[in-house]
């Protein structure tokens, strides 16, 4: 049996095990499904090295890691320790990317790259400059593998970088980890503090500037007394979102959940009337496809994960501003839930991807093996 890992070059604070929808565990347990042995590494800031088992052929491996910024850098020998096949290396605009590739390259590990975007969300031309150079020399290593991309614009921007053996592999939901649509979903309101009658819109993400949820205060306040808004996540933007609500005289509208476990979520996605995603850099939006999975209507600003995602009138909505957005809403425009849930089951299932995968991993010379 082949060894696959991930290998993950962001260390941040944002994805709590346990209360998201982990990226890199739905996909390792796809590939687990498809006959690999699988790792992900994940950078740290423990000093030694650690395992957790996720299920049989998944298994977590914490690296002590060394970071700046969000990109982490470790001992790359972790992959050859390991034994590892074949690396999947979770690129984006990583400054240490093209040091993986080479790593690789020099220990005889097929690799491929995986990414979501290419640019960075910081402000300023000195990052702009720094990150565009960064990913100017990842592209010449990436251009010589693989590179799987979850949208089709991130694919065109790939080959003006001259990256040309591209495929789209879009994100996926693990279903192992979500209640199926048949289990009971009901959300004790009173529990939260949700008004019982009201007609609740539904805000989930983190509270960060690029996210511009204060745009979803400007929907709730344009909407009747009987629309509240439910916002679930936290951010650097807590306090100053907190004191937006409260200038704008939002306060009896709006309820606030800092965090809540993944599998609790649903109970949300299946009693709002819409989603709301205000995101306009939004790179997929794992959100999104959970709503969606429970048959919520899901209302996104255009960017690339979404328009990716939804078709609009069919599976959901997208729109060009918070304006269109409250139209929708205000029309009681909707589509039928079978219709949201089928777009995600029958595209954005993590089993999809791993397919993807495994037949570039077999057609690679060398690699052609029978499991």
């Amino acid at each position: 049996m082949k060894k696959w890992a991930i290998v993950e070059l962001y260390l941040g604070d944002t994805g709590k095990q346990g209360f998201y929808n982990s990226q890199e565990a739905g996909l390792a347990k796809a590939m687990s499904r498809v006959g690999y042995d699988c790792f992900i590494f994940l950078p740290c800031k423990d000093r030694n090295v650690s395992e957790e088992k996720i299920q049989d052929g998944v298994t977590l491996v914490r690296v002590p890691a060394r970071v700046i910024g969000v990109n982490a850098v470790y001992d790359w020998s972790i992959l050859s320790a390991y034994n590892i096949d074949i690396a999947e290396i979770n690129a984006d605009n990583r400054i240490f990317t093209s040091k993986v590739i080479r790593y690789c390259e020099k220990h005889g590990i097929l690799c491929c790259t995986y990414s979501g975007t290419f640019s960075s969300k910081r402000d300023g031309l000195i990052f702009r400059l720094f990150f565009g150079a960064v990913m100017k020399k990842n592209a010449r290593a990436m251009k010589r593998h693989m590179a799987f991309i979850k949208t089709a614009a991130l694919k065109e921007e790939a080959e003006r970088y001259g990256i040309s053996r591209t495929e789209v592999a879009p994100v996926g939901l693990d279903l192992s980890v979500i209640p199926s649509k048949k289990e009971e979903l009901t959300l004790d309101r009173a529990e939260y503090g949700i008004p019982a009658g009201c007609r609740m819109l539904l805000l989930v993400g983190r509270i960060e500037k690029e996210k511009h949820p204060e745009e979803a205060l400007d929907v709730i306040a344009s909407l009747p007394g009987e629309y509240h808004l439910t916002v679930i996540g936290t951010g650097s933007m807590d306090s100053e979102f907190s004191e937006l609500i409260k200038s704008r005289g939002l306060s009896d509208r709006i309820i606030r959940i800092k965090k809540i476990p993944n599998r609790d979520i649903h109970r949300f996605y299946a009693d709002a009337e819409y989603s709301l995603n205000m995101c306009p850099n939004e790179i997929f939006g794992m959100s999104i496809l959970e709503a969606m999975y429970q048959g919520c209507n899901v209302i996104a600003v255009h960017a690339p994960g979404p328009d990716e995602i939804i078709e609009d009138g069919v599976s959901g909505f997208t729109v060009s501003s918070a304006k269109e957005m409250t139209e929708i809403i205000r029309s009681g425009r909707r589509v039928p839930a079978d219709a949201v849930t089928e777009r995600v089951t029958g595209h954005f299932i993590w089993d999809i991807t791993a397919g993807k995968m495994d037949s570039w991993i077999r057609s690679e010379d060398g690699i052609l093996h029978s499991f």
